[in-house]
């Protein structure tokens, strides 16, 4: 259990701040929060209890994506990186979708599909540049 909680201690850590942050904001919520936006419309809602899915969902996603990269890695191992990397951005995009839920159910005007867009974007250059940086660190240490 213990190199567990050594591999994956960003995730868990995130996972528990979005845990924390939801729990926190309950008593000040109204009774029913932003599910789904459309042009920055609130289009559909949940209870406010469901706001404590998004680290749950978000621990089960990138659990998942560190066992399947994690397998990957041995066979391809330019993948190096790459499955902690997407792991972390899966994480703050779930937190930065929370954050977008608990603002628009406080009545802030949010472009939240521009806010959600540009964190998947972020993130995915992100991800895009691990495999880079691992080859580059390994050019490095061979040469």
């Amino acid at each position: 259990m213990k190199p567990f909680f050594q591999r994956c201690w960003l995730e868990l850590a995130l996972a528990a701040v979005g845990f924390v942050l939801g729990l926190a904001a309950l008593p000040f919520l109204p009774g029913d929060v932003p599910r789904q936006w459309n042009n920055g419309q609130v289009v559909a809602t949940m209870p406010k209890l469901c706001l404590l899915l998004v680290p749950v969902i978000q621990l089960a996603v990138t659990m998942t994506v560190r066992t399947v990269l994690g397998a990957q890695v041995k066979k391809a191992p330019a993948l190096t990186g790459v499955a902690r990397v997407l792991s972390t951005v899966v994480a703050v995009v779930c937190l930065v979708l929370e954050a977008c839920i608990l603002l628009t159910a406080w009545g802030a005007a949010l472009p939240v599909e521009g806010v959600l867009l540009g964190a998947l974007v972020l993130g995915g250059l992100c991800v895009l540049a691990a495999p880079i940086a691992c080859m580059l660190r390994d050019m490095k240490r061979g040469g």
